[in-house]
């Protein structure tokens, strides 16, 4: 089946869509919600349709020339240069001109714009870029908000169009009722973080719910949490809580989950009172609070997360984001939050690791998983590097192919995707042998760095621990200084030789790997998906506070 990235979208018939929607790709890809169309069909352009500045590049400015070509018939090497000559009268100095055009990729025409860009910027001018359509469909498919709003008729489910203008950026959130009424975060509001569902805990009682004006902020389910009603009011107490209930239905869509977590024997007895009273009480999902947690958590996870996919209409790329940080995301399906038991100065004990953190991360991946195969999911990964390995380790290439984003150099707001089965570049990669060991080998230590070599630090670590090993390599990516970040190949590349050596580490009887890293985190997210069965892979969070690494967790 065709996945999103490479699906064949309808071009556009008329070229003032066909600028607005470079315009709205330009505007989130440039990170600069100014980014403006030049001017009005008949006035002079100077050689730029649209122009904005990307975040990374401190006011300089971008420019577009748009080649919409019913005919398919490609540009010539004159109708380039003649948009170039005009681009350089530009009012604003240009770092870049893009051509955009809605022909299929041509192998000739990108070397001849190559050559031309090469020249121009010798000549202390502009680069020039040619965006081809597949190059657009990419991007198309890239933000969920454009596909929306230009391909509506693709979606699954038009009568909801206007819920889903508003909520495709939404990450999917439940609110939480606790009764009696507490602050502290409960064990199911954890889980269900840990598993990316935001809890808002909105209002504090029932009661109070009845007067909360939902409008668009429907959520994507409801949880009720109760402990248990005092005996002694039971029958008063029990009426006044149906009574909200059946309010609380009211305020909802009719297939939102409700849930109420309660023990047994109270929430049947709830449920035989909502019946009575007509509250419809097959709109009520009673879980048992005597359940294990893992287990409340993974079955409100999965009703949440259908009733909220479906809301948006089954959208086909997933915006998932997984950070240790108090800031909410902007755009995503999934708000992956890890922060209340780890960040680069906390780190979980193991038994944390295998109790919260990984039931999370096989709960996540069975979901995604299982939707249909032309969703592409986009990671947005914040997290210390062990976790980072951990997660493409779930989304192993076998299971997904997803897209990362990476962050630029320096410029922690700005942000590019590489998808993880791109094509990758011939790559300088530096081999450092510390031990090579002999033909019986059992156990490596492995230190990836892009930049700056960790081995020192490794070393000591490994001195202190008297931690052994039969093999020692250090692998280098050496970056240019200059560089904004690394290219999406060059990522690919380093990825596959690592996933490579793995295996021949495998093959040559290696059992235990330890495995020290000082690399972008969208990096070990692809590497961590090219490490099945590679053996045992030991990983090691590094604690600022100590300037040392400490052991994490086992990947197996």
């Amino acid at each position: 089946m065709p996945s999103l990235y490479n699906t064949s979208y309808l071009r556009l018939k008329d070229e003032d869509e066909f600028e607005e929607l470079l315009r709205d790709i330009c505007v989130l890809e440039w990170n600069d919600p100014r980014t403006e169309r030049n001017g009005r069909r008949g006035q002079p352009q100077k050689g730029v349709d649209i122009y904005g500045q990307p975040a990374w590049l401190d006011g300089a400015f971008y420019g577009v020339q748009c080649k919409l070509r019913p005919s398919q018939k490609q540009l010539s090497k004159t109708e380039i240069m003649s948009e170039v000559k005009e681009a350089r009268g530009f009012p604003h100095k240009l770092s870049k001109l893009i051509i955009a055009t809605d022909t299929p990729k041509d192998n000739k025409l990108q070397i001849m714009v190559d050559n031309i860009s090469a020249q121009e910027v010798s000549s202390g001018g502009f680069a020039v870029e040619i965006w081809f359509w597949p190059q657009i469909e990419r991007r198309i498919g890239t933000y969920p908000s454009i596909f929306a709003k230009y391909y509506y008729e693709q979606i699954a489910s038009l009568t909801n169009l206007d819920v889903l203008t508003r909520l495709i950026d939404r990450p999917l959130q439940v609110y939480s009722i606790n009764y009696p009424f507490s602050p502290d975060v409960t064990p199911l509001e954890l889980g269900l973080r840990f598993r990316g569902i935001q809890t808002i805990k909105h209002v504090t009682t029932p009661v109070e719910a009845k007067a909360v004006a939902y409008s668009d902020q429907l959520p994507d389910g409801l949880v009720c949490q109760i402990e248990r009603i005092d005996e002694t009011k039971e029958g008063i107490e029990q009426l006044r809580l149906v009574a909200d209930l059946i309010s609380l239905t009211r305020l909802l869509e009719s297939s939102c989950p409700f849930v109420i977590l309660a023990p047994l024997d109270q929430g049947e007895r709830l449920l035989h009172q909502l019946e009575a009273m007509g509250g419809l009480s097959d709109r009520f999902l009673l879980l048992d609070s005597a359940l294990r947690q893992d287990e409340i958590s993974n079955q409100v996870f999965f009703t949440v997360f259908d009733y909220g996919y479906t809301r948006r209409s089954r959208i086909r790329t997933v915006n998932i984001s997984t950070r240790t940080r108090p800031n909410s995301p902007a755009s995503a399906l999934l708000d992956i939050d890890w922060q209340s038991h780890l960040d680069t100065e906390r780190h979980p004990s193991v038994q944390d690791w295998n109790e919260l953190f990984v039931p999370a991360l096989k709960v996540i991946t069975t979901q995604l998983c299982g939707l249909k195969e032309s969703t592409r999911l986009q990671i947005d990964c914040s997290l210390p590097l062990p976790a980072s390995i951990a997660l493409g380790f779930y989304f192993n290439l076998r299971v997904a192919t997803i897209g990362v984003w990476a962050r630029r150099m320096g410029r922690s707001e700005t942000k590019y995707l590489w998808l993880s089965d791109g094509k990758p570049v011939e790559t300088e990669i530096r081999e450092i042998w510390h031990r090579r060991g002999a033909s019986n080998s059992r156990s490596a230590i492995l230190e990836l760095t892009s930049g700056s070599s960790i081995h020192t630090t490794v070393e000591h670590f490994v001195q202190t621990q008297v931690l052994s090993a039969d093999l020692w390599l250090e692998v280098n990516l050496p970056l240019n200084n200059n560089d904004t970040g690394i290219d999406e190949a060059v990522a690919i590349a380093y990825a596959n030789w690592i996933g490579n050596r793995m295996r021949e580490f495998t093959e040559r009887g290696i059992s235990d790997t330890h495995l020290f890293l000082r690399l972008p985190s969208a990096l070990c997210v692809l590497i961590g998906q090219r490490l099945l069965a590679c053996g045992r892979i030991h990983l090691y969070w590094f604690n600022n506070n100590r300037y040392s690494y400490q052991f994490a967790f086992t990947l197996a």
